[in-house]
C-alpha cells in the first residue's frame, strides 16, 4: 500500500467517525490505535529505539498540522511528512540516503499500522474484515476513474484479429517433370506440406530453409509451390506482412491457378482489401466450385466489404456450403458480430460433433460462447463462460504436442477470459503467465496480465510494467487507458497525463476516450497545474448538450472537482438521455459516486438496476457492499447468498457478510458454516479462524472451538490486541494455559 493510498483511507474514516470531522479528531476518539501502531512498528524494527522518536513525534504540532492539512484536502507531502518525523523525532543514521529511507518504511509501517487497529475499532465496522475489497475499490474511486471491467477483460481475449483469420490451401504435387529433373525437389516440398498438414509448422519451416531461393531455371509450379508453403508457414506464425508477400508472389506466378486465386483473395482480405479478395475469390471458384478453401474466404469478404445480402445469398446457394468445416467456421463468426448468438454456437457445437479433433472449431466455438456471455447480463452467463473454459482447454489439449504456437497463445487468451470472467483469477493470471513463458513478448499476452494487475489485485507498478512491455502498435494504443490509469493510481500522474496528451477522442459515442479522459482528468488534477479535457468538454457540450458518454464524462469532471449538486445532475441527463447498453455504465458511474458520497441506499439502488441479478456482472460486489453500508441487511443476506450459490468461485466479501449477518441475526448455526467455508480458502486469516471459533463456542461446540484455536498462530495476530485477548479468553475457556502468553502479548500491543 503507497502513501496517497493510507492517507486517503484515513481521511475516509474521519469522515465515518464523525467525531470533530477531522482526522485528528478520529485519532484522538481511539487512541489506543495510535500506542498500538508504536509498538507494532517498533517490533517491526527491532534493532533501532524507535519509542522516543515516534511518541516525539506524534506528540508534536508538526504531525497533528500535517493531520488538518491532509483532512483539509491537501495531497503530496510525503517527502516533508518523513523528514518531520526524522527531525522531529531526532531519527539518526550516518548515512543520510539510508537515513532518509529507513524513515519513509518507518512512517509508512506506523500508518499502516493506525489504519489497520482503526479498522478493527469501532469506527471501521461498516468497513467489514473483508477490508482488501475494500481497499482496492478505495484506490480507484480516489483518483475518480473506473473501468468496465468486464469489456475490458474481454475486449483483446476475443477480438482478436486472428481469429478472424483466413487459412491457405496447400498444394499437391501435379506429377514429376517429364525428365525427372526436379523429381527430388518435388519430393522435398511434399515432404513440407506433410508436415504442415500435421501441424508441425517449426519442422516445416526448418526444411524449407533450403528450398527459399529456387533457381531461376525451377519451373514455376514448383517455385509456386514453395511460395505458398512459406506463406502457410508465416501466418501459422501470425507474421502476416511476410506470408501475404509470399501468397501475392505465388499469385503473380500462377494468376490462372484456383489455389493461388484463392490464397490471393485470402492475402487481400488480411489486409483490408476486401473488394480484391471477392474477386480473387469468385474467380478461384469459377474453377474450382466446390473449393471450400475459396468459399469461406468469400463469406467473410463479402461480409467484411459490407455485402451482407451477397453474403447471405452464397452461402443459400449451395448445400455443401452450409456443411462445410471452413465454411461453417466463418458464418459462426460472422453470426456473432451480428450478435446472432445462438445461431453461432449451434454452428460451432455442429462442427466440434463432427470432428471433435478440430482445433479451429473449438476455439472459434469458445470465441462465440464469451462473446454471448459478454453480451447477456443474465445469470445464463455463468454457463456460456463454463463452456468456453472446457472448449479453450480441449482445443489446447489437441495443441499439445503440435508446433501452433499462435494458436496456444490465442487459446490461453480465451480461457484467461473465460477464467476471469467466471471469478477464477488464479486461473486467469496462470494463463497469462503461461503464455508468456512461451512467448514473453506476446502483445495479448501482456495486455491480459496489465489488466488483471491493474483491476483485481492492485498491483499498479505490475501491470504498468506489463502494458510497457506491449510493442504491438495496435495493442499499445488500446492499452494506453490502463497503462496511464495503472501510472496514476501508482503515484505517478505526470506519466499518466504524458501517456495520454494527444490521444484522447471524444467522438460520439467513443467510450474509451471517454474512459480515457476521466484518467487524464484525474492525473491533471493530481498535478494540479493542467485542465486539457474541461475546456474541450464545454466545447463539445455546446454541440451536444444531450450526448450521454459527454454527460458521463461531464458528470466526473465536476465530481473530482467537488461540484457534487452539479455532478449528480449531469449523471441524472446522461441516464435519462441514454439507452442500453450506455445506460447500465452510466447507472454504475452514478452508483459509485453515490459511494463516494455514502448515499449508500442510493448507491445499491443504482448498482442494483445496472446488475440485473447477474452475479458476474462486475458492479455484483459493490452492490452488495452498498446494500451493507446502508444496513439493508435482510436484502444484502439475500443478495450475498445469491452470489455464493450462483457464482462460480463466490468472492470472499459475500461469505464474509452472509457469515456476519447471520450471527446478527442469532442464526449461529448457519453462520458457523459459512465461517468454516471461509476459513477452507486459500486467503482465510487468522482472524477468520478466530471468528469460526467465537461462533462455534455460541453453538456450543467446544471441541470444534478447540480444533479452530489449533489452526491460529498468535503472531499472525500481532496487530490485533483485541483480537489477541478474546483468543486469550477462548483458550482460558478451554483450559489451555497458553492463554497467558496471548493475553500478555495484547497487553504489550494494547494499553487499555
Amino acid at each position: 500500500m503507497d502513501f496517497a493510498t493510507l492517507v486517503e483511507i484515513l481521511a475516509s474514516m474521519a469522515v465515518r467517525a464523525a467525531v470533530s470531522g477531522s482526522v485528528r479528531g478520529l485519532l484522538a476518539g481511539d487512541p489506543d490505535a495510535v500506542d498500538a501502531a508504536i509498538n507494532v512498528t517498533c517490533e517491526q524494527f527491532p534493532d533501532i529505539e524507535l519509542q522516543p522518536s515516534l511518541e516525539r513525534w506524534v506528540a508534536s504540532p508538526a504531525f497533528g498540522g500535517a493531520l488538518e492539512r491532509l483532512h483539509a484536502g491537501e495531497r503530496g507531502f510525503e517527502a516533508e511528512f518523513v523528514a518531520s518525523f526524522a527531525g522531529i523525532g531526532q531519527f539518526y543514521l550516518p548515512d543520510e540516503e539510508e537515513r532518509n529511507e529507513t524513515a519513509r518504511r518507518i512512517v509508512m509501517a506506523f500508518l499502516s499500522s493506525i489504519v489497520a487497529n482503526l479498522l478493527r475499532g469501532e469506527q471501521g465496522h461498516s468497513l467489514l474484515a473483508g477490508r482488501q475489497e475494500e481497499l482496492h475499490v478505495g484506490t480507484r474511486d480516489h483518483v475518480d476513474a473506473r473501468f468496465d471491467q468486464l469489456d475490458k477483460k474481454l475486449e483483446h481475449l476475443i477480438s482478436s484479429e486472428s481469429s478472424a483469420r483466413p487459412g491457405v490451401a496447400l498444394t499437391d504435387s501435379e506429377g514429376a517433370l517429364a525428365d525427372g529433373e526436379h523429381a527430388r525437389l518435388d519430393a522435398q516440398i511434399d515432404l513440407v506440406r506433410d508436415l504442415l498438414e500435421a501441424n508441425k509448422v517449426n519442422s516445416a519451416r526448418a526444411a524449407l530453409n533450403g528450398l527459399r531461393d529456387v533457381s531461376d531455371g525451377t519451373p514455376d509450379r514448383l517455385r509456386f509451390r514453395v511460395l505458398t508453403l512459406l506463406g502457410a508457414c508465416a501466418l501459422a506464425e501470425e507474421e502476416i506482412e511476410q506470408g501475404c508477400d509470399y501468397l501475392e508472389d505465388a499469385l503473380a506466378l500462377r494468376p490462372g491457378h484456383a489455389t493461388a486465386l484463392a490464397n490471393g483473395a485470402a492475402a487481400a482480405r488480411l489486409r483490408d482489401d476486401p473488394h480484391r479478395a471477392v474477386e480473387l475469390a469468385r474467380r478461384s471458384l469459377e474453377l474450382e466450385p466446390r473449393d471450400s478453401h475459396a468459399a469461406a474466404v468469400l463469406i467473410e469478404s463479402l461480409w467484411a466489404a459490407g455485402e451482407a445480402g451477397e453474403m447471405e445469398d452464397f452461402a443459400d446457394s449451395e448445400a455443401w456450403v452450409a456443411d462445410d468445416p471452413r465454411c461453417g467456421l466463418a458464418l459462426a463468426r460472422i453470426r456473432a458480430e451480428q450478435a446472432r448468438f445462438d445461431e453461432a454456437i449451434e454452428i460451432g457445437r455442429r462442427l466440434v460433433r463432427v470432428d471433435t479433433d478440430d482445433i479451429e472449431a473449438r476455439i472459434v466455438l469458445a470465441e462465440c460462447l464469451m462473446l454471448a456471455a459478454q453480451a447477456s447480463r443474465a445469470s445464463q452467463s455463468v454457463a456460456s463462460c463454463r463452456e468456453a473454459e472446457e472448449q479453450a482447454t480441449a482445443a489446447l489439449d489437441l495443441l499439445e504436442g503440435t508446433e501452433l504456437r499462435a494458436r496456444v497463445l490465442h487459446a490461453l487468451s480465451i480461457r484467461a477470459g473465460a477464467r476471469w470472467s467466471l471469478g477464477d483469477l488464479t486461473g486467469a493470471m496462470a494463463d497469462a503467465e503461461s503464455a508468456l513463458t512461451s512467448a514473453p513478448a506476446d502483445p495479448r499476452a501482456l495486455y491480459n496480465k496489465g489488466l488483471l494487475l491493474l483491476l483485481e489485485f492492485s498491483d499498479f507498478a505490475g501491470a504498468s510494467a506489463a502494458f510497457a512491455g506491449i510493442d504491438d502498435p495496435d495493442m499499445r494504443a488500446s492499452a494506453i487507458g490502463p497503462h496511464a490509469a495503472s501510472a496514476l493510481w501508482s503515484g505517478d500522474p505526470a506519466r499518466a497525463a504524458a501517456l495520454l496528451h494527444g490521444s484522447v477522442s471524444l467522438d460520439r459515442g467513443d467510450w474509451t476516450g471517454v474512459e480515457n479522459a476521466v484518467v487524464l482528468i484525474g492525473a491533471e488534477h493530481a498535478i494540479g497545474d493542467q485542465d486539457s479535457i474541461g475546456p474541450l468538454l464545454q466545447e463539445l457540450l455546446l454541440e451536444r448538450p444531450d450526448d450521454p458518454p459527454l454527460l458521463y464524462l461531464d458528470a466526473r469532471y465536476r465530481a473530482l472537482r467537488g461540484d457534487a449538486e452539479a455532478a449528480e445532475a449531469s449523471f441524472l441527463r446522461a441516464i435519462k438521455r441514454s439507452k442500453e447498453p450506455d445506460r447500465e455504465k452510466i447507472m454504475v458511474g452514478l452508483a459509485d459516486f453515490y459511494s463516494g458520497q455514502e448515499r449508500y441506499a442510493e448507491a445499491a439502488e443504482q448498482y442494483g438496476r445496472a446488475v440485473d441479478g447477474s452475479v458476474l456482472h462486475a458492479a455484483a460486489i459493490e452492490h452488495l457492499r452498498a446494500l451493507w453500508n446502508s444496513r439493508q441487511f435482510r436484502a444484502a443476506l439475500t443478495w450475498a447468498r445469491t452470489i455464493r450459490e450462483q457464482h462460480p468461485y463466490p468472492p470472499r466479501l459475500a461469505l464474509d457478510i452472509e457469515a456476519r449477518i447471520l450471527g446478527y441475526v442469532g442464526d449461529v448455526s448457519a453462520g458457523a458454516e459459512r465461517w468454516a467455508a471461509i476459513c477452507a480458502r486459500d486467503d482465510a486469516t487468522a482472524e477468520d479462524r478466530l471468528w469460526l471459533a467465537r461462533t462455534l463456542l455460541q453453538c456450543g461446540d467446544r471441541e470444534g472451538v478447540r480444533k479452530a484455536l489449533h489452526e491460529i498462530d498468535a503472531t499472525d495476530l500481532r496487530g490485533q490486541p483485541r483480537n489477541l485477548l478474546d483468543l486469550a479468553r477462548l483458550k482460558q475457556l478451554l483450559g489451555d494455559p497458553g492463554y497467558i502468553d496471548d493475553a500478555y502479548l495484547a497487553r504489550r500491543l494494547g494499553n487499555d
